[in-house]
């Protein structure tokens, strides 16, 4: 790049020209043409082309005037109303382009600016002195009007204000989220061998609501659902002995998002466990009974855990077979005079 600060600087001489124009070139004339800053840059360049035809010619096309200029037949077309619109060409319904005499347009396209402008500024005149008119009366009703708004003003700063108490909104009660509920239950409840855990994914919370619904709790039983199936783990020989390491996690129990049907029926097992174990340990003082009794009432477990889970299963016949056999057991109890509350 050229270092402008070396180029000479100062008044212009001359222009001197060692070459000669070959052929395809055009004269136009600089003010009315070249420097017109009425037609646009493209206006100007399609002047020049239609110039560089000489009259007379033969196939010439607009194609080869859009293809010379690099545009398209809309920005041609409108180049050609501009300068048709300034006179400096007609436009022929023949196909004919005749090119008026440039200096003779721009002359009378300047008279006509002339003209206009000298219009505008008598109208601007005449507004002028019908304002100055009737400036006495307006500036009277300005004056009154503002001396009316500064007593308002006044009057309004006199006035005792008017306290507006903010409108208060209802409070939206929050909703319930049984992350940090299952989290906390799972971590102080879980086997001491199963592995913690610092948080809970929205995969792992769906599935711990799924098997709450399926089982028919709500969601404040959180807790206790998952406390229940955690005592179910260290109760059941398969979750407490047979599962190595890697499976004792809480996905391993539970499941990960839509939990299918045998983990469901794991599950529900692991709950009912639970929940006996708790009862178990709820219990102020354990009876003693007889061998007889003792066999009796574990009978009496067995049937009414089988007879909660069917009916969780919404098996409806299992449900009556296992009822059956529940009241039989509950007779034979009461013969024994071991009482249900008790056991």
């Amino acid at each position: 790049m050229i270092d402008t600060a070396s180029v000479p600087t100062g008044k212009l001489q001359g222009i001197e020209r060692e070459w000669d124009f070959q052929s395809g070139w055009v004269r136009a004339p600089l003010r009315e043409i070249v420097f017109n800053d009425r037609l646009s840059k493209q206006a100007r360049l399609v002047w020049l082309w239609l110039a560089s035809v000489p009259p007379g010619s033969a196939n010439v096309s607009w194609g080869e005037c859009e293809t010379l200029l690099r545009c398209g037949t809309k920005a041609r077309r409108s180049c050609i109303g501009q300068l048709v619109t300034e006179g400096y060409i007609s436009v022929l319904d023949s196909g004919f382009v005749v090119m008026h005499d440039p200096y003779e347009v721009f002359d009378n396209k300047r008279q006509e600016v002339l003209e206009s402008l000298r219009e505008e500024w008598n109208e601007s005149v005449d507004l002028i002195i019908e304002s100055e008119k009737s400036t006495n009366q307006r500036t009277l009703i300005l004056a009154e009007k503002k001396i009316d708004k500064e007593i308002e003003k006044i009057e309004a700063q006199l006035a005792e204000p008017e306290i507006e108490l903010p409108e208060e909104k209802p409070v939206k009660p929050l909703k319930y989220d049984a992350g940090e509920d299952i989290l906390e239950a799972w971590n102080q409840c879980k086997p001491e061998s199963y592995s913690s855990m610092r948080r809970l994914s929205s995969k792992q919370k769906e599935c711990v609501k799924k098997h709450m619904n399926n089982i028919g709790l709500k969601p404040s039983d959180t807790k206790d659902f998952v406390c229940a199936v955690c005592k179910g783990l260290d109760k059941s020989p398969f979750w407490s002995k047979q599962v190595n390491a890697h499976g004792r996690n809480f996905n391993a129990v539970f499941g990960y998002g839509s939990p299918q049907d045998t983990k469901m029926k794991n599950v529900e097992n692991l709950y009912s466990l639970g929940n006996e174990e708790i009862a178990v340990q709820q219990e102020p003082a354990r009876k003693e009974y007889s061998n007889d009794q003792q066999e009796l009432i574990d009978r009496y477990r067995y049937i009414k855990l089988n007879y909660q889970n069917v009916r969780l299963r919404e098996e409806d016949k299992e449900a009556e077979r296992w009822y059956k056999h529940l009241q039989e057991t509950i007779e034979e109890l009461n013969e024994m005079g071991v009482e249900i509350d008790g056991i």
